[in-house]
């Protein structure tokens, strides 16, 4: 990124990206190599170019040559994207001589064209005085997808066309992202908190920026927040914290500087000395949820067909220097996720101006009855914002949040809600509490049918507890699957993804039965063995889908294998979206201990980075044995 001023760095920030022979769209000019792609929020850079610097003379310079100016810009098959682009010619006190601005372009892969486009003007008769240019361009993509999913641009110029006998030369410094350091690839994060990442306060009344879903212009000074009472973990804090303080909440939404995590010291009391911290917002929606499975609790369909009272509780409040916006959805579920009753008050505004108890931790309370038959799961979301687009964390704080369910048993109603203040799990509601409660409080009880017995199947722990046999090209990754997400994956419980890269990538795990607290005999049953997993590809890439599962004997010599056929996905010819491949294994004889899983894949076109296949949701079941059955 040198010689680049990073006006806007938002989402993922700016990245450089190869153009390799087989790109998707070709450039047409070889010297260009490299191209900028921009995030899911605004990235904009600027170069403003001092033309006597550059060895024009200022007698030149007043015969107003034509200056012209050129840029390209591309999206990509599987996400719309937004190009942007201003350039100003600018006198000795860089006042605006002459301005090119163009309407803003939207690209809509289901419409347009996504290869390379130009755009070029040529300024003339812009009087005298012309000392400096300022070129600005960039963008985002528009569907707020994580990585760098928005447009493209390169081979960006700016030249000047004198009566000197020297042809015309771009003035404008790496046009093309072929000046980027390594550590500034693609494959790296930029600096998201430098304050070369945002616009600076004089331009803040450019009626070019986006009012609805990208930054504005925020209060840097790091001191404003001392003195409030409730102090947020510093970032380097939270980056160390953030995922045991978030345990249990699948996050929805994590805009602006996302969910923090706050104490609850005696000045800024709750009221109950079991709930010590809170969630804090940031300056664009924060939303987290919890779905909660009812049976996996212990509650039984008759006491849920009995339609016991569900009551749902939140706290929230507001800072007395910002607004904020708080917003809450509790939806009674059945067996295929559909709603029987959703709560869903009116969006709650705190003005700090108008209301005198903002800082006052205020309950939200709900009680669902009447609500028919079926309930199976519950779904709690919560969240909020700030009103003032301040950076940091300056929104709605929520804690202390609560379902409980009053049935005919005799023990009390007991918070169904996971982390309830970001001090993570609690004692009561651990790992291993939960499959001791959930089991009967028998340790031997382990092999309940229909447990999963691969661990991190979905990436939520990154690409922990796999083996990577094949890790190609530029690896595994893991990313997220939001509401948004090209192709839906239908379980809330499912957030995330492994994906591939160009050259093949597999991992696996293989399950010791006996360490799962099978027992031999349990085994030589034969109890039906269930694999599944899903797949899915891009858009914009083809794919291949590879799988093996291996049932073992105790010397891991195979009893008996499933390894379907290599499935290749064509965007072109084939749907894209989630698919699921499943096997039973029966009759495989006596002597089962281990189950090796192992799948991945890779794309068909060699293209940098991560547009493989990607799967997830990956689970080994173990039913119960015939006799059982019987």
């Amino acid at each position: 990124m040198d010689f680049w001023k990073l006006k806007r760095n938002g989402g993922d920030g700016w990245c450089v990206g190869d153009l390799p022979e087989d790109c998707a769209y070709d450039f047409g000019d070889d010297n260009v190599t490299k191209y900028f792609a921009t995030s899911f929020e605004l990235c904009q850079k600027k170069q403003v170019i001092d033309l006597l610097a550059e060895g024009f003379s200022p007698e030149d310079l007043d015969a107003q040559p034509a200056v012209t100016v050129k840029d390209h810009y591309s999206g990509l098959g599987c996400c719309g994207c937004i190009y942007k682009l201003k350039v100003r010619l600018l006198n000795e006190n860089k006042e605006v001589l002459q301005e090119f601005k163009p309407e803003p372009v939207t690209l809509d892969p289901d419409q347009d064209d996504m290869s390379w486009r130009q755009v070029s003007h040529t300024f003339s008769d812009y009087g005298p005085g012309l000392r400096f240019i300022s070129f600005e361009h960039g963008g985002k993509d528009t569907k707020w997808w994580k990585g760098h999913y928005g447009v493209r641009v390169t081979g960006s110029s700016v030249t000047i066309e004198t009566t000197q006998a020297s042809p015309a030369r771009n003035l404008l410094k790496n046009p093309s992202g072929n000046d980027a350091s390594p550590e500034q690839s693609c494959d790296s994060e930029m600096p998201r908190d430098d304050p070369e990442c945002y616009a600076s306060t004089e331009e803040s009344s450019d009626s070019d920026i986006y009012s609805d879903d990208l930054e504005c212009f925020f209060i840097s000074d790091q001191n404003f927040s001392q003195g409030m009472g409730c102090n947020l973990y510093s970032d380097s804090e939270e980056s160390t914290v953030f995922d045991e303080q978030m345990e249990f909440w699948e996050v929805i939404r994590n805009g602006g500087d996302g969910w923090g995590v706050g104490d609850l010291p005696e000045d800024c009391g709750f009221g109950d000395d079991k709930v010590t911290k809170y969630f804090a917002t940031s300056f664009e929606l924060c939303l987290k949820k919890q779905v909660i499975d009812l049976l996996a609790e212990g509650f039984s369909p008759e006491d849920l067909d009995a339609q016991p009272a569900v009551t749902v509780k939140d706290y929230y409040r507001g800072l007395d220097c910002c607004g904020c916006i708080y917003k809450l959805t509790v939806r009674l579920l059945n067996e295929n996720k559909e709603v029987l009753r959703e709560f869903k008050p009116e969006t709650v505004t705190l003005d700090p101006d108008h209301d005198n108890n903002t800082m006052s931790w205020r309950q939200m309370s709900h009680t669902f009855s009447d609500y028919g038959s079926g309930l199976r799961f519950i779904s709690f979301e919560h969240g909020g914002k700030d009103t003032k687009w301040w950076k940091g964390r300056y929104g709605v704080r929520v804690t202390g949040s609560s379902v409980t369910i009053e049935t005919m048993q005799a023990s009390p109603a007991r918070n169904l809600l996971k982390n309830i203040d970001g001090n993570g799990a609690s004692p009561e509601s651990s790992d291993e509490s939960l499959e001791s409660k959930r089991n009967g409080g028998d340790a031997q009880n382990l092999n309940i049918p229909g447990r999963n017995l691969l661990k991190n199947p979905a990436g939520a722990e990154q690409l922990e507890l796999w083996k990577l046999k094949r890790n190609g090209g530029d690896g595994w990754c893991v990313g997220d699957l939001p509401e948004d997400c090209a192709y839906d994956f239908g379980d809330d419980k499912v957030t995330k993804y492994f994906a591939t890269s160009f050259e093949l990538c597999q991992k696996k795990q293989v399950i010791d039965l006996l360490a799962e607290g099978y027992t031999p005999d349990y085994l030589d049953a034969q109890p039906p063995v269930t694999v599944k997993d899903y797949y899915s590809g891009l858009g914009c890439c083809g794919c291949i889908y590879k799988l093996t599962v291996r049932l073992l004997d105790k010397k891991k010599k195979v009893i008996q294998e499933f390894k379907p056929e290599p499935v290749t996905l064509d965007p072109d010819h084939d749907d894209m979206s989630w698919r699921q491949v499943s096997h039973t294994f029966s009759d495989y004889g006596p002597g089962l201990r281990f189950i090796s899983f192992k799948h991945g894949g890779k794309d068909t076109k060699w293209w940098k980075g991560h547009y493989g296949v990607r799967v997830t949701g990956s689970s080994v079941t173990i039913g119960a044995p015939r006799q059982q059955e019987a």
